[in-house]
């Protein structure tokens, strides 16, 4: 005799037990200490980057609104810098979400396959994705090369410090990608 859904919840409930509560694994050991290039970022040095380029971002941005409303003046680069810091901090996000699994996917399809599916699936985006971030290093470093020369209008720097992002952070993808790929493939991710 199979009972329904509805009276093997209710039965659960009388028993103390949680209805519908998802088990969150444990993370395994081998992913809380990887070793490699991988375990050479774990420490968080991208993170604490990131940190200082908002507490910059923050500081320029107020900077700029008090001394236009405050003081009635302004200086010129504020506007850039910002720019500058602002497409450091999507790049190196964009490489602490790789390292994280922290973009977004589409599961409620995946969940329906087959694990078999699902981990060849996996596999596959996995691939994907580090092709993706080999073809950010490749031409990053093309739009770094051919901006080595020319500077920005206010700051006067090179404009390739505002490219730069786009290589490392492909880089990074590929250094934290790398062993997500081989647990994949030895089974355990």
């Amino acid at each position: 005799m199979t009972s329904s859904p509805k009276a093997k919840a209710g039965r659960a409930e009388r028993r103390g037990e949680q209805v519908g509560a998802v088990e969150t694994p444990e993370p395994r050991a081998e992913e809380s200490r990887r070793g490699g290039l991988a375990g050479l970022w774990d420490f968080g040095a991208v993170e604490a980057v990131l940190v200082l380029l908002v507490f910059a971002l923050c500081v320029d941005v107020f900077a700029a609104v008090v001394l236009r409303y405050v003081f009635h003046r302004s200086l010129g680069f504020y506007d850039e810098l910002a720019r500058f810091l602002f497409v450091w901090m999507s790049f190196l996000g964009a490489a602490t979400g790789v390292k994280r699994h922290g973009h977004f996917g589409v599961t409620f399809v995946v969940e329906r396959l087959s694990p078999g599916t699902r981990r060849a699936l996996a596999v596959f985006s996995t691939l994907a994705m580090l092709l993706f971030a080999g073809l950010l290093v490749a031409k990053g470093l093309t739009m770094v090369r051919l901006t080595a020369s020319q500077l920005s209008p206010a700051m006067e720097i090179p404009i390739s410090y505002l490219y730069a992002p786009v290589p490392i952070a492909g880089l990074l993808m590929i250094v934290y990608l790398l062993p997500h790929l081989a647990r994949q493939l030895r089974g355990r991710a």
